[in-house]
């Protein structure tokens, strides 16, 4: 559910080719009854099957907490060393996406980008798990632009299809929702040294940029 202060993180999950809801998937994510959840996924274990991520929705009481929950179509559990604040605040939750972002690619790596705060600039941050523990990457921890407040909308995908780094995705980010400036741009940025893909104005107007990517014309790389 999004973000209404009568709403609490309640993930579900639905089969679409037989239009049911997985009954095992159907919790709450954080301890709380308010501000809804911001869910993902991505093969962070590298098992095969991709894992639940969840970000903490953007009430001003809630930090941004990142957690993990393993299913493999059997049981639900939490992953407990996939638990952990994506920035050092305790206010308007965490956007977060699973990608493949290094050159491991056994296993995917988390992306966050921080909540709706006016005091939050667009930064993009990376995280790795690999089925032991959780640390940040360091050679992805950037402002995706160079002014802004509100956090930043985050999702992961290979954008550039590039023949150096087959499969390596980047982190397409989306402003937050500033009132303030009147773009609404994304950009796409890959690790390593930290390389700016692409920037654009998705839309010529305020309140920031909500992104995802995917092939959708089923040419080798993603569109965002």
């Amino acid at each position: 559910p999004g973000p209404s202060p009568v709403f609490g993180p309640h993930c579900r999950a639905f089969d679409i080719p037989n239009n049911a809801s997985i009954a095992k998937i159907n919790f709450f994510a954080y301890g709380t009854l308010r501000y809804g959840v911001r869910p993902s996924a991505g093969d962070i274990d590298g098992d095969g099957y991709e894992e639940i991520l969840t970000g903490a929705g953007p009430g001003v009481v809630f930090g941004p907490h990142v957690r993990g929950f393993n299913y493999d179509n059997a049981t639900l559990t939490a992953i407990a060393k996939v638990s952990f604040f994506a920035y050092s605040t305790l206010k308007y939750g965490v956007n977060v996406a699973g990608g493949y972002l290094d050159n491991d690619t056994a296993y995917a790596e988390l992306a966050t980008g921080p909540g709706p705060g006016a005091q939050f600039g667009p930064q993009a941050r990376g995280f790795n798990y690999d089925a032991t523990a959780t640390s940040s990457i360091s050679g992805l921890n950037m402002f995706a632009f160079p002014n802004g407040q509100h956090g930043a909308n985050v999702a992961c995908a290979d954008v550039d299809d590039s023949a150096t780094t087959p499969g390596r995705e980047e982190v397409v980010v989306g402003r937050g929702p500033d009132a303030t400036i009147g773009l609404s741009e994304a950009t796409a940025v890959g690790i390593g040294n930290v390389r700016v893909t692409a920037i654009f104005t998705a839309f010529p107007t305020y309140y920031g940029c909500v992104v995802g990517s995917g092939d959708t014309d089923a040419q080798g790389a993603a569109e965002i």
